[in-house]
């Protein structure tokens, strides 16, 4: 329990924080989960990322996403603080779990503490606690090891708790799919225990083998039945260039190479960083050292389980075979998956791994030299110094990036990463078109395609980020580079054809537009944009016709009917102008843009009374305005001058 309540304090710093990285995607702009209980089945009926950016990424997840919708049921919306406190108590909970099972597996003292302690403690696990996201990992681990502990306790208590364990197991499945391991890799460790017999074991297993199967079947269903297929941009190079290498002696030897690294990240965490992916880990054939190093591991691993651990009963082999059957999942070694490298991929298998490194000490401690007790000392300060320090990185995306971009210069993630969150940190603070943060912005977008020059996102985000600065021509130049690789990327199109508008290419514009509404026909923005360089044509007739349809796909816009009664207004349809601007005004009192059209209206049908008193309800809602403050002077003159009686001379013969 110590342990524990240790562990768990590591983290409560992270009450404070905010989002970052993937919580985004699972929180922020999750649909399902903003939409708070009633958005629960939604999730346990779509795949994980649907919700967030509506595409089929092949995973399946539901436990972890549903509890964000609870919270947003409960608490409301955008509250990280409530989310970091949950997962530092899922994982107190996870170790105190963890502790009684290895308490069933009849340690004590030394190998009790030892194991547990350096778990608690571990920096590599920074990722999965701090970032919110991590909690399907949490989830995974606590319930697997529920699921354990209650199979055990059937194995020596009677049946009744088998039951629970099964609903533990599927708990597991549903929060990620490493947990298809569990039915072979936590009885695995059962085998140190002399009265565990091998072959009562594999029948006992069975129920909860087709538990896991059932699971999976489900899963491939719900994944199937989704509207898109799975998508290709998943195996691709840039998330992982394994699964997108020709080259399977070289996948296979690169793969080898990762458990080499994950072998050194787990005894020496000394760099740490959110992103492996290309081109932050080479590619390498067999005649790497690393990778012969990595197959030395794995296949001596998976020997010295089955022997000391299957035949010999010893536990340390027994938790070195769970190490190797968890971190297989991810290993990419025989399934390539979405990701090539990940500290998020140990948090589970570092338990087996952990375990086994454990038990070695509190051999080794046996001896009672101070001079060991002393090291150990130093290992547990320096991991807690480490996981406070790197936990603080995980604060917003922010501190992650810039903490990073120097850890990982050859990620084109990373570079991207940094470059984005520096273009987001000048708009938020308004900062002027020649400002250094804009700079910064575009150095390392330049960086990210240097590293990998079809950088979709980056392609876009730079061209985005031109036109910001007004840098029409560099931005033109990056946006018709992406559309001229891939047509169907439609935020490159939206980005270009907002290029063109501002820069008053209103045919190309156009052109351009018509192109994206063919890919994403329901998007109000594209009519509004289409509907402005219709205008900018003095074509008001189009553009009455695409601010139209941007209304009636958003009608609570105050901008679309500025300038749809704007366009009315020039085909002199002044009432139907009116209503449209009136229309504008009403949903938004504090936007100019209806205000102004609305005046002008008047002033150009001659009723600068009513301009007059509109312009009284303007200003409250704007009153420091200059462009309303000087009007009402102007318009207050006018009236006056109307209202004076003609000169007229009057003579009596």
């Amino acid at each position: 329990m110590a342990i524990a309540i240790v562990g768990m304090a590591l983290y409560l710093p992270t009450a404070n924080f905010g989002y970052a990285l993937d919580d985004e995607l699972v929180i922020k702009t999750n649909e399902f989960v903003q939409n708070g209980f009633a958005g629960i089945a939604d999730i346990f009926s779509h795949n994980f990322a649907d919700g967030g950016k509506n595409f089929n990424d092949g995973l399946y997840r539901p436990l972890s996403v549903a509890t964000f919708a609870i919270e947003v049921g409960l608490f409301g919306k955008h509250i990280p603080g409530v989310s970091h406190v949950l997962n530092a108590l899922i994982y107190f909970l996870t170790i105190w779990i963890l502790g009684l099972l290895l308490i069933r597996l009849k340690l004590e003292n030394l190998a009790l503490a030892i194991p547990l302690l350096l778990f608690a403690l571990h920096p590599v696990h920074t990722e999965v606690v701090s970032n919110i996201k991590g909690r399907d990992d949490l989830f995974a681990l606590l319930f697997g090891a529920s699921f354990a502990l209650y199979f055990l306790k059937g194995l020596k208590e009677g049946t009744v708790h088998f039951a629970t364990s099964g609903a533990m197991l599927l708990l597991a499945l549903f929060s990620k799919e490493t947990a298809m391991t569990y039915f072979v890799a936590f009885p695995l460790l059962f085998l140190a225990l002399p009265e565990i017999k091998l072959n009562k074991l594999l029948v006992k297993l069975i129920p909860f083998a087709l538990l896991t199967f059932g699971f999976l079947a489900m899963r491939t269903w719900v994944i199937n039945s989704m509207a898109g297929d799975v998508d290709p941009g998943l195996s691709a190079v840039l998330n992982n260039p394994i699964a997108a290498t020709n080259n399977s002696i070289e996948a296979l030897a690169t793969a080898f190479k990762l458990q080499w690294m994950y072998l050194v990240k787990m005894i020496w965490p000394a760099t740490l960083i959110h992103d492996y992916s290309y081109n932050q880990i080479p590619m390498v054939g067999f005649g790497s050292l690393l990778s012969l190093l990595g197959v030395l591991f794995f296949l001596g691993g998976m020997v010295a389980a089955f022997y000391f651990g299957i035949m010999k009963r010893k536990l340390w082999a027994l938790a070195l075979g769970f190490y190797l059957a968890t971190l297989f999942v991810t290993s990419n070694i025989l399934v390539h998956i979405g990701a090539m490298f990940a500290e998020r991929f140990l948090y589970i298998p570092s338990f087996g791994l952990l375990l086994a490194i454990g038990l070695g000490i509190s051999q080794i401690l046996k001896n009672q030299k101070p001079i060991l007790y002393g090291a150990l000392a130093l290992i547990c300060v320096s991991s807690i110094y480490q996981t406070l320090t790197r936990s603080q990185d995980w604060k917003n995306n922010l501190s992650l990036f810039i903490t990073d971009l120097p850890k990982g210069p050859e990620s084109a993630r990373i570079n991207y990463n940094y470059a984005t969150v520096m273009m987001v940190e000048a708009e938020k603070n308004n900062e002027p078109e020649t400002g250094p943060t804009w700079s910064i912005a575009e150095k390392y977008y330049l960086k990210t395609l240097e590293i990998y020059p079809p950088y979709y996102d980056a392609l876009n985000n730079l061209g985005a980020a031109y036109r910001k600065q007004k840098k029409y021509s560099e931005a033109e130049k990056y946006l018709e580079k992406l559309v001229s690789i891939n047509p169907r990327y439609a935020k490159g199109k939206m980005n270009l054809g907002l290029v063109y508008e501002q820069s008053g290419k209103f045919k190309e514009c156009i052109k351009i537009m018509e192109d994206y509404v063919a890919i994403l026909a329901n998007d109000p923005d594209a009519y509004y944009i289409l509907g402005k360089a219709a205008g900018g044509l003095n074509d008001f007739v189009a553009a009455e016709r695409y601010l139209l349809t941007a209304t009636q796909l958003r009608p609570d816009n105050a901008d679309f009917f500025a300038f749809y009664g704007l366009a009315l207004a020039f085909q002199g349809k002044n009432q139907e102008a009116e209503r449209a601007l009136l229309n504008a005004t009403s949903i938004d009192p504090t936007k100019t843009e209806g205000h102004k059209n609305l005046l002008l209206l008047y002033i150009n049908t001659g009723r600068i009374q009513q301009a007059l008193n509109h312009l009284k309800i303007t200003l409250k809602h704007l009153p420091n305005n200059p462009y309303f403050l000087g009007m009402q002077q102007d318009l207050t003159n006018q009236l006056n001058q109307a209202q004076q009686p003609t000169d007229q001379t009057n003579t009596t013969e």
